[in-house]
């Protein structure tokens, strides 16, 4: 069972090296169908869940610390408005005006062209299914199932619950954050601090969802959450392409 938790460690990576990198000369349509069938494979890998009674025992033993929903959606729309805020300040008020993006906005175009989603109306469309309905597939994907089973799969002490927390926090953030330094690195170049900066706040994200998850035991916090940075992700998008 250890190897299907590898698999969801790291084939989020592998699918986003062969349709971001791997195929990007390629035609849209191959570069679509990669996508769409990998996605499908990625988000139908958590429903083993269902069917595999040791990945069930470990999510069961994967217990949430209490906390009320309220609270957590307050910590969820918190962290996600200020993150959100210092990201479109950012790179409004720093990184575009110094021109620190500027070497990202032809691979974004060209990236953009492959996917045929080079024009406004189809950059927003995508932009609202990645806000609202990609977020949660990954807040399912990476905390429901990668998380949970971690924590499960290494809490199988009761006083050593802790720290199988803070462990699959760690795991299931980092390995989140690999296929978003391959996206990154096709910008800015493996050798740019902003491949790494922006990586690192990935993780922190991440874990911050993972936390969060863990002790409400819900995915509408996290959720949230997410959905609101990636909101603040494609505005600033939209802004270094069609926004001059």
């Amino acid at each position: 069972m250890r190897w299907i938790l590898a698999a969801a460690l790291f084939y989020p990576s592998l699918l986003t090296w062969v349709y971001f990198v791997a195929l990007a000369d390629q035609p849209s349509a191959l570069q679509q169908g990669a996508y769409g069938l990998g996605k499908a494979i990625q988000f139908a890998l958590p429903l083993l869940v269902f069917v595999w009674p040791g990945l069930q025992q470990w999510r069961a033993a994967s217990n949430s610390h209490p906390m009320r929903p309220a609270t957590a959606l307050h910590w969820g729309l918190g962290f996600g408005l200020a993150a959100a805020g210092l990201i479109w300040t950012g790179a409004v008020g720093w990184f575009i005006p110094s021109g620190l993006m500027l070497d990202a906005v032809e691979p974004l175009r060209a990236k953009l062209a492959g996917f045929q989603l080079d024009s406004p109306g189809r950059f927003l469309v995508m932009a609202v299914f990645y806000s609202l309905v990609h977020s949660g597939l990954e807040e399912y994907y990476w905390r429901w199932f990668v998380f949970a089973a971690i924590n499960g799969a290494l809490n199988v002490r009761p006083q050593r619950e802790t720290i199988a927390a803070a462990c699959a926090v760690a795991c299931s953030s980092i390995a989140f954050a690999l296929h978003h330094v391959i996206v990154l690195a096709q910008y800015f170049g493996w050798a740019s601090p902003l491949t790494w900066c922006f990586s690192a706040a990935t993780a922190i994200g991440g874990g911050f969802w993972a936390w969060l998850y863990h002790r409400c035991g819900r995915l509408l916090a996290p959720w949230i959450s997410h959905a609101l940075i990636d909101a603040a992700l494609f505005a600033v998008g939209y802004r270094l392409v069609f926004g001059g």
